[in-house]
């Protein structure tokens, strides 16, 4: 019987531990590659104002030393142009090749040690952010000199949107400082 009173208790505090993650910076929500990043992708979708506005998300890698990580987020109101010289199974350098899709919202990342696959592709597809305009005048499916000034895509860029950046230090993944800008974030 002391056994089982033991293991109901160790039960039960792992329970409320896991209940009480959130409050105490350690998210468990997602899983998989580039796990830690799962700690920011929480925090901006609970702290950013551009949450509701916006449906797909850019994490870019700012930089990197030897203490930490330094990410920053933004939201992409515009579309990732898909490129002939982005073939699936590359690497490529800034073209997004891992996501997560968090409560309905699509944060994409290039990771350096991950090639393209079509379960990117499909994903960007499905939320309405790969453009092949370039990719079809690329491979000939477009001819170029028959199309006129209004047939080109329109880029969008917002010059108000402010990143919001995230200090990873390497020796606790699970931590993270959030800051406005990225001279702040400091360990």
């Amino acid at each position: 019987m002391g056994n089982f009173h033991i293991k109901y208790i160790s039960l039960i505090i792992f329970l409320f531990i896991s209940c009480n993650a959130y409050k105490i910076g350690f998210y468990n929500e997602l899983q998989g590659d580039n796990s830690y990043l799962n700690n920011i992708i929480i925090d901006y979708f609970e702290h950013s104002k551009y949450i509701r506005k916006y449906q797909t998300f850019n994490i870019t890698l700012e930089k990197e030393d030897t203490a930490a990580y330094y990410y920053y987020i933004l939201p992409e109101n515009d579309h990732w142009t898909a490129s002939i010289e982005n073939p699936i199974g590359s690497i490529p350098i800034s073209f997004p090749t891992h996501y997560k899709e968090y409560k309905d919202k699509l944060f994409l990342w290039n990771d350096k040690a991950k090639p393209l696959s079509h379960g990117v592709l499909d994903k960007m597809k499905e939320y309405n952010v790969l453009d092949s305009f370039w990719l079809k005048i690329n491979l000939g499916m477009i001819d170029e000199m028959k199309l006129k000034k209004e047939d080109y895509p329109i880029e969008i860029y917002d010059d108000g949107l402010k990143a919001t950046y995230y200090l990873i230090p390497k020796n606790n993944l699970n931590h993270f400082k959030r800051c406005k800008k990225m001279e702040k974030c400091k360990l």
